[in-house]
């Protein structure tokens, strides 16, 4: 959901393809490049503002660069659950 443009008001088309899978004969998507997509904007679609969007993009950039670095094994554990039926869920 964080990451969907439609919240801003960006819909985009065309952005994946459908090709066959020679070994197993099943249909896959395929990411198309950027210069073959559709961005139509949709202010009827629109139920954040930009700055509510671009501080989200900014709060994964920066979650995503510490989980990606290595750094979240220094994070503290205490405050983590294993699973759901631990204590505290």
């Amino acid at each position: 959901m964080l990451h969907n443009e439609r919240y801003r008001g960006v819909a985009i088309w065309n952005r994946t393809r459908k090709v066959r899978d020679p070994k197993t004969g099943r249909r896959i998507q395929r990411l198309r490049p950027r210069s073959e997509w559709t961005v139509v904007e949709s202010p009827h679609l629109r139920i954040i503002s930009d700055t509510i969007w671009q501080r989200v993009q900014s709060r994964l950039a920066t979650v995503n660069a510490v989980f990606s670095s290595g750094r979240a094994a220094a994070l503290p554990r205490d405050r983590t659950r294993r699973n759901i039926s631990s204590p505290g869920f």
